[in-house]
């Protein structure tokens, strides 16, 4: 993927210590977390998947289902927090002045339900830094594929619980885009600028294995949920668009019998027949996409799609229960190198040699990119 166009000049850049330093990946799962880590030099490494305990997996319904705005403390102009006291005691004393604050206004509006989420982020966190010490508290967050994870709503309560969990975010992005990074090395295409009034498609950035990918079904299994996204290209990014995602909890008391696998076939079966479209790629995640039975009801739905083979879909299992933190430290390294904005260093400013950098050029048949 591109990390940087080398017609746009950043406004600011990164320190040098903060280009090099390894990069961190949290998914959060609707069932369990996990997060992996990117050294400077490109390598990746899986640091610890924790499974969720019931009150996660609450909050995880609890924060699905949120449909009131909150009145929300602000922890940053917080004097208490200002102090940075123990995490447990930052959330005592949160969730002390959020039931104050509550009893005055209304009933419905507190996140204190989410508070188990900011305990897992904190515990991953942890597992990271003792893997390896690290020096910020920076990390890429990989958010679940909930129906109405693009309002404002739903996102809002992110930074909050970053903030509950000591933690200061690089960005954040749905776990199906990061799990598609990292299984397919596919993400949103962003056109190409020549210069500040020419942009062209990048053709390149759509294929795999020489095939132009405009349409992905994602499944992820788990033992709480099954999630399943219509991923279609336009203009070359991966909109998030009403009605593309159907986010379905399993019953708390099942047992993984012949009815339940009936259930999530059924499930399959409508979403593809409501989408009725030949998907170019199957992503899969999760930890029980790989179960002999599951594997079944794949390859009887799409047994008539000739583009969906288990070659390409089927991996190891680490690659599917990891998918989207893997996806996320790589984010997390662009990030770090570059911040924000796609933009190339000052040539003034030092520039770490694991830092990669793009430039474009056409020919009579295409425009190219090249590293520098």
């Amino acid at each position: 993927m591109s990390c940087v166009h080398a017609t746009v000049v950043c406004d600011d850049c990164r320190p040098l210590s903060l280009q090099e330093a390894p990069g961190v990946g949290l998914s959060l799962a609707p069932s369990y977390g996990s997060t992996s880590i990117q050294f400077a030099n490109g390598t990746i490494s899986d640091v610890a998947l924790i499974h969720g305990t019931e009150a996660y997996i609450q909050a995880m319904k609890r924060w699905d289902h949120l449909d009131v705005d909150p009145h929300l403390l602000d922890l940053e102009n917080n004097s208490e927090t200002s102090i940075a006291p123990p995490f447990l005691q930052r959330l005592r004393s949160w969730y002390q002045a959020q039931l104050q604050h509550h009893a005055e206004t209304s009933p419905q509006a507190t996140y204190e339900e989410l508070i188990p989420i900011a305990e897992m982020m904190s515990t991953l966190f942890s597992e990271a830094n003792k893997s390896v010490p690290l020096s910020k508290n920076l990390v890429f967050l990989a958010i679940p594929d909930f129906e109405n994870s693009t309002s404002d709503t739903f996102t809002r309560p992110i930074r909050q619980l970053l903030q509950l969990a000591g933690l200061d975010r690089l960005s954040f992005q749905r776990q199906s885009q990061l799990s598609l990074l990292h299984m397919y090395d596919l993400d949103d295409c962003f056109g190409i600028w020549l210069d500040p009034v020419t942009e062209v498609p990048d053709e390149e950035c759509e294929k795999f294995k020489g095939r132009h990918i405009q349409s992905v079904l994602s499944v992820h299994l788990d033992r709480s949920s099954l999630n399943l996204r219509s991923m279609i290209r336009d203009d070359g990014i991966f909109p998030h668009m009403p009605g593309s995602v159907k986010f379905l909890w399993a019953d708390e008391d099942a047992k993984a019998n012949a009815t339940d696998w009936d259930w999530m076939g059924h499930a399959l079966e409508d979403f593809l027949h409501d989408h009725d479209l030949m998907f170019d790629l199957l992503l899969l995640s999760g930890a029980h996409v790989k179960a002999s039975n599951f594997q079944q009801i794949i390859r009887n739905r799409c047994k008539d799609n000739e583009k969906i083979v288990a070659q390409d879909y089927l991996r190891g299992l680490n690659h599917h229960l990891f998918a989207a933190s893997r996806g996320a430290v790589q984010l997390a390294r662009v990030r770090l190198c570059m911040g924000g904005d796609a933009c190339m260093p000052n040539s003034w400013y030092p520039n770490s040699e694991h830092c990669k950098k793009w430039t474009w050029y056409s020919d009579n048949d295409a425009v190219r990119k090249t590293e520098l």
